[in-house]
């Protein structure tokens, strides 16, 4: 029997979370008993104090076993211990041709280091004498050959990943280089790039989109399905799943021929590179990376553009190349070989826990912060010392956690680049001890604190909304919807009156937890998909009539959003502004991240239904407000309108009312 324990970052929000519970799966499917504690108490996940409105389901609980390998699957910085007489490894990874101290300094600790490709082996070789390579992996199931189409309206190119390192700008620099505005033929596919992002980016422009914040994994296979090119210049990356991912897809992909890609670039369109200086890593000083040719880059692009039947039969090829090698089935081989059988002994070792001898660093928090760090859930708490690796630190330094008295000693941790800025973030957060004026600012405590008093005193209006949604069989996306409710309240105060009926999961059990106000609608009848059937409306407005009249009063605005809706609070923020100017607004509810109109159902404008293709109406204009004849499943009303609306409404579905209905065509909402 083999069997290890695997520690890792539980979820896929982050790459190094991807990868443990991937390999966790697959180790588990070759008969491998995994361990995902490394400690039987003390190692145990802390629930953090959080708004119990937001908290659907407990920490899942985790499995514990002493066994002869304990393997991180992260940064070497966040092993913390392991017990005397286990064989200790590392699967870890970098993305530049210098390996940063925070990493060397510890890497003396682990039997084993495992590393995804050759350049990270020749890389991590030199700091150590046990490197195996071990390639990540992809799903095959979930990443399966999707039949690219010829384009017909729009050529979407999608990039994903954030920041210098994935090659954003470099991608839209070929695109705007390559496909200027009116360059192509009138019966030619519009060019579109899709920037896939979770966090903001500085490229706007025609032609230019972005979906931003993270989206789920059936979103993100939706997503790359919808493309017709993949692009990723990668300047640097320990192995890069995402252009895998499409090249699994049948997707024709351009993607960086160095590092982490040089293994399977050859199924795609490689870029030549030249090495520069790195940009800012926290881990400290990275040597360099890998540019792309931003020649090859447009060059490709083109090709691909005018050669695309060309380009789909090769992507085809490379699909089958791709599942038939790079499954994680393969991962999880050359996993368990590289620790040469120790997965088939049992411990045997005397129990004494052993403490690496890493360096750490002072930390204390300004406020509580709750992270998972290779597997293992820490709360850190104000006014406590911690000693944290400087990675760990310097993370809460750029998210201003840090207090600045774990920031006083010659050492701090900090980068150098982070401690050209102490002096300007001193003056940020420090007080001069004898006067009490903040440093730097001419201000004084006592200015601060008559200044906090004064605007409590006359705090300045926060708008007061209900928001309403419908509930059915809705589990898989609740932790979203509350999420993005979470956000919205950053910009206004949320009164949340919900519906559940017919739900044959425990979608009610979950909401009923909840500190909101529920109203519970059975209609027991007949559930219908397609949108033309008349009962479904008749199902609806059964639902809905009774969470209207629960409503009472709106306060100063009325939201309407359907469950299952993807949305930025910006979006919905901005149809509250809105009613400055009209009674009645809706957003504009797309598709296909982005490129259809979705609702072409409910949406009419006089008297004819919106078309699922740009410009969705005849004449309609890019931006501003339009008037239009009604809408489903999102908008917002005045609470004058909403309360004549209750009155007026016929119970027939879609929503229209007698003041009016306008469209927002500057604000999107998202069906998934």
């Amino acid at each position: 029997m083999k069997e290890l324990q695997l520690l890792y970052v539980h979820g896929g929000a982050i790459g190094y979370g991807r990868y443990g519970t991937e390999l966790a799966k697959y180790l588990t499917r070759a008969k491998v008993d995994v361990y995902d504690r490394i400690q039987e108490e003390a190692d145990a996940a802390v629930p953090a104090p959080r708004d119990s409105r937001y908290v659907l389901e407990e920490e899942g609980d985790r499995r514990y076993k002493r066994t002869n390998v304990a393997c991180w699957v992260s940064t070497p910085g966040h092993a913390r211990g392991w017990w005397d007489g286990q064989h200790v490894g590392i699967s870890t990874m970098w993305e530049s041709s210098k390996l940063p101290e925070s990493f060397r300094e510890s890497l003396h600790n682990f039997a084993t280091v495992i590393v995804p490709s050759d350049q990270n082996v020749e890389l991590f070789s030199r700091y150590h004498h046990n490197v195996r390579k071990v390639p990540l992996g992809i799903d095959t199931d979930v990443w399966r050959y999707r039949r690219r189409e010829s384009p017909t309206t729009e050529f979407r190119f999608l990039i994903g990943g954030s920041g210098a390192r994935k090659g954003t700008d470099l991608a839209v620099k070929a695109f705007r280089k390559v496909f200027p505005k009116g360059s192509w033929g009138e019966d030619d596919p519009e060019p579109v790039l899709i920037l896939k992002s979770p966090k903001p980016e500085d490229f706007y422009g025609d032609r230019i989109r972005r979906v931003p914040g993270r989206i789920s994994p059936e979103d993100e296979v939706s997503l790359y399905a919808s493309a017709h090119c993949y692009l990723q210049p990668s300047r640097g990356e320990g192995f890069g799943l995402q252009p895998l991912q499409a090249i699994a897809q049948g997707c024709p992909t351009i993607l960086t021929d160095a590092h982490g890609h040089a293994d399977f670039a050859y199924l795609g369109y490689g870029l030549q590179t030249t090495m520069k200086p790195a940009a800012y890593f926290i881990y400290g000083d990275a040597g360099e990376w890998w540019e792309p040719s931003l020649d090859d880059l447009c060059d490709h692009m083109r090709y691909v553009y005018d050669n695309y039947d060309r380009a789909t039969a090769f992507a085809d090829e490379a699909s089958g190349i791709a599942h038939r090698t790079w499954g994680w089935e393969h991962t999880a081989r050359r996993f368990i070989d590289a620790f040469d059988g120790q997965l088939e002994f049992p411990y045997s070792g005397d129990g004494e826990w052993i403490t690496p001898d890493s360096k750490l660093f002072k930390v204390r928090v300004t406020r509580e912060w709750k992270a998972d760090i290779a597997g293992k859930v820490y709360i850190f708490q104000p006014g406590v010392d911690y000693y944290e690796p400087a990675d760990t630190k310097r993370i809460m330094y750029e998210a201003d956690l840090l207090d600045p008295s774990c920031l006083d000693e010659v050492d701090t941790g900090l980068t150098e680049k982070q401690v050209a800025t102490l002096g300007a973030w001193r003056a940020e957060h420090s007080f001069c001890p004898t006067c009490g004026q903040q440093l730097g600012s001419g201000v004084r405590r006592a200015d601060l604190i008559f200044r906090e008093l004064e605007e409590a005193s006359t705090p300045m209006p926060r708008p007061r909304v209900t928001l309403c949604s419908m509930f059915r069989d809705a589990v898989p996306y609740l932790e979203r919807y509350f999420e993005q409710v979470k956000a919205l309240e950053e910009f206004m105060d949320v009164r949340l009156v919900l519906a559940e009926g017919d739900s044959t999961d425990h979608t009610y059990q979950a909401l009923a937890k909840l500190d909101l106000e529920l109203v519970k609608v059975d209609h027991g009848g007949d559930r219908y998909g397609s949108v033309d059937h008349p009962t479904r409306w008749q199902n609806i407005a059964s639902v809905v009539r009774p969470l209207l009249e629960a409503v009472g009063d709106p306060g100063d605005a009325f939201i309407w959003v359907e469950s299952d809706l993807v949305w930025e609070a910006g979006a919905l923020a901005k149809l509250v502004l809105d009613l400055e100017e009209v009674p009645a607004v809706a957003p504009m509810l797309m598709a296909n991240n982005h490129t259809r109109f979705y609702d072409v159902w409910g949406y009419r404008k006089d008297g004819k239904r919106f078309e699922a293709g740009a410009p969705y109406f005849p004449d309609m204009p890019a931006t501003g407000l339009v008037p239009i004849d009604s809408c489903g499943s999102c908008f917002v009303l005045r609470p004058d309108v909403f309360k004549r609306a209750v009155a007026e409404w016929d119970g027939i579905w879609p929503f229209h009312t007698s003041d009016g209905l306008w469209l927002d065509t500057e604000a999107e909402v998202v069906h998934p």
